[in-house]
């Protein structure tokens, strides 16, 4: 029987955009599938930018008010049909064989619990078509090897952004779906994580075209806002990676340490990044020292 796919498109008024994120899961090979538009800016309706696209696989939901980040991403993953399920941005595209190849990294084993494409770097203004694969070949990696390789940085830069994790629904929800951090940052990388550490980690050749610019990266979110959702990734990291099971104490440890790192190293380049934009020493010196106090605390269980 062949899976049903949702691939859900949160819009926030981008319609310069849109177009071409929807045209690139319309033109999927893989057939039994929904396109989910979820208007999250009342005043700029997709309906009405997508009136001349008639495909019965498109539902639109028009939201009643702007919600936050998080609770916008929740609402879509329960509103989905599908078996499984991806998030799209509405700023991003992705190749004609992306859905199958990402039901085949789950259909060809049982143990897969989250997958990704081959993410691909698109600039604000361009606009491209993605091919479809060459190598056909899928990779699996173990959820915890995964976590210890894209932290130590040996994945390359193959992975930009975790939001467009495919994954099974009732997998995504069991997980808890996108964690309300402040302005969403992280959320979507503990949701990873988490699916990860369940199991494995199935990557394919298929391509994602991954948009990067100021507000669509983050850069935009405030440096305390910034730390006070990585203060609570952090936690709630620990709180994971010390109740795994079938892991030694040591790699617990280890593995604990790269993602405190890593948490550390962003909250210094950002800080960086804010003393550049704004020429204040005092800034650059007041963040770096909130980010050795959050540095300080290593093991949080709570």
């Amino acid at each position: 029987m062949v899976k049903f796919v949702t691939v859900i498109i949160p819009t926030i008024g981008r319609p310069e955009y849109l177009r071409a994120s929807v045209e690139s899961v319309l033109n999927q090979s893989y057939c039994n599938i929904e396109l989910l538009i979820s208007d999250n800016v009342p005043d700029i309706s997709s309906k009405s930018l997508l009136s001349d696209v008639v495909d019965a696989r498109i539902r639109i939901i028009e939201r009643d008010q702007r919600y936050g980040f998080c609770e916008h991403m929740n609402m879509c993953i329960a509103d989905s049909l599908g078996y499984y399920m991806m998030i799209l941005s509405d700023d991003d595209v992705i190749s004609p064989d992306y859905v199958s190849s990402m039901v085949e990294l789950f259909e060809s084993r049982d143990d897969v619990t989250v997958g990704l494409g081959r993410q691909n770097v698109l600039e604000e203004s361009e606009c491209r078509v993605l091919s479809e694969q060459v190598d056909k070949t899928n990779t699996y990696i173990d959820g915890f090897e995964y976590s210890v390789l894209a932290l130590q940085g040996k994945l390359g830069a193959s992975v930009l952004t975790y939001i467009s994790l495919f994954a099974k629904k009732e997998d995504v929800i069991y997980a808890g779906g996108f964690r309300n951090y402040p302005d969403g940052s992280h959320s979507d990388n503990y949701l990873f994580y988490s699916l990860a550490a369940k199991g494995v980690v199935g990557l394919s050749g298929a391509s994602m075209g991954y948009r990067v610019y100021l507000s669509s990266s983050g850069l935009s979110t405030p440096f305390e806002k910034l730390l006070s959702a990585t203060v609570k990734y952090d936690n709630d990291i620990s709180t994971m990676v010390f109740g795994l099971k079938g892991r030694s104490f040591f790699s617990k440890i280890y593995v604990r340490y790269l993602f405190k790192i890593s948490s550390v190293r962003m909250l210094i380049n950002r800080s960086f990044s804010v003393y550049k934009k704004r020429d204040s020493s005092f800034l650059l010196f007041k963040y770096l020292i909130m980010s050795v106090f959050f540095a300080m605390s290593f093991i949080r269980r709570d």
